[in-house]
């Protein structure tokens, strides 16, 4: 069975350009699968990193918890 990293570096693969080089704001520069197929007319959006965990939980709490946004607290 092959790792991760052997998996990206298979000739297949990289020449279909699976893999796309993003830019991590934490991590740094990492390679991650892209979109398996492509379509001529249907171009697909460049690739970009996952979210940082906890860096919109502000956003979604107060968007789902009035109390939260009022500056109230939580019954619990």
């Amino acid at each position: 069975m092959m790792s991760i990293d052997e998996v990206a570096k298979t000739p297949q693969l990289v020449a279909s350009g699976l893999f796309e080089a993003v830019d991590h704001p934490v991590l740094g520069l990492l390679r991650q699968p892209g979109m398996p197929v492509t379509f001529g007319r249907t171009p697909s959006a460049p690739a970009t990193p996952a979210v940082v965990l906890g860096a919109d939980s502000a956003a979604i709490r107060d968007r789902y918890d009035p109390a939260a946004e009022a500056g109230g607290s939580r019954a619990g």
